[in-house]
């Protein structure tokens, strides 16, 4: 939004909402009405504080284990939104305190800050189309992994856990393909074009000859609004998830180039390293990648 700015206010300071809209918040200030992200605001009752003790946990069920890794032995398990004291990280790991008063350890990636749900927009992404692109199909396998699963069995279920995260948060969700089939480049950009899109994302895994080649990354072409929405979801996944982040990327991909909305590829993982591909097949892994690239949306049309 390239809108006058016509003041600011404290933090701490409270306000009445009037409206929301495109996760902007409608406010009046000094007389004079006036919009704001609404990812700043909270609801009141809330802690001021910047900073969460507790989080959340924003799966079905979650393993809480005895220490920072898989590798350590399963002492209980969550549910989701259950809420646990948060005593320290590690690795990508948080150190929580169980109700009996011993301490446990939950991925990182599973949980948020308990903070984050109490935004005081529902449905930040109303009004925004939204298109989703499962990465090949049909007789297009993409990268094989190691275990000789095709890249295309991992790209439809992730895109569709982010198709519903997104309507959840208000967006208008069109998917390229809902079922394994080929579909050419040309064509997915047609549909791109024809929804007068906001953001197009191509969802897609990475493979390399090199087994310990891993990490996430985030293509863009377009300056500077691809590269914008490029770094805002690469953030969050960086923030979400527990493989490296591999930053965002300039792509010269035909899905990219062409497009006229803004649009990224995200390469979620490599499938040819074993340790990522034990991790990416894991609904778990697949919903909170699904949590973090809507938010990094949210954020995107929120500033």
């Amino acid at each position: 939004m390239n809108a006058e700015v016509i003041g600011s206010y404290p933090n701490g300071e409270i306000i009445h909402v009037k409206d929301i809209k495109y996760g902007w918040a409608k406010v009046s200030y000094e007389g004079v009405t006036g919009w704001v992200a609404s990812q700043y605001l909270f609801k009141t009752g809330s802690s001021g504080s910047q900073h969460t003790s507790q989080v959340t946990v924003g799966v079905d069920v979650a393993n809480i284990r005895t220490g920072p890794s898989t590798d350590y032995k399963v002492i209980t398990q969550a549910t989701d939104e259950d809420v646990f004291p948060k005593l320290g990280e590690s690795n990508g790991w948080v150190k929580i305190q169980l109700e009996n008063g011993k301490h446990g350890w939950i991925a990182g990636w599973l949980v948020y800050a308990s903070r984050e749900k109490e935004q005081i927009s529902e449905r930040p992404l109303e009004g925004i189309n939204i298109v989703l692109d499962a990465g090949h199909g049909g007789f297009d396998p993409g990268a094989i992994a190691v275990d000789g699963t095709p890249e295309k069995v991992f790209t439809l279920p992730t895109t569709e856990r982010i198709a519903e995260s997104m309507r959840n948060a208000g967006a208008t969700v069109i998917l390229t393909r809902e079922k394994d089939r080929y579909l050419a480049l040309e064509e997915r950009v047609r549909i791109s074009e024809a929804y007068y899109t906001h953001a197009f994302i191509s969802v897609h895994y990475n493979a390399s000859y090199y087994p310990s080649a891993r990490g996430i990354s985030t293509y863009y072409y377009q300056e500077p609004k691809g590269r914008n929405l490029a770094s805002d979801i690469q953030a969050r996944l960086n923030s979400t998830t527990s493989l490296q982040n591999d930053g965002i990327r300039h792509g010269n991909f035909h899905v990219l180039r062409e497009n006229i909305g803004d649009a990224v590829l995200v390469e979620l993982g490599f499938i040819s390293n074993p340790h990522e591909l034990k991790v990416v097949k894991s609904s778990d892994y697949q919903q909170s990648v699904a949590k973090a690239i809507t938010q990094g949306v949210i954020n995107h049309f929120s500033n």
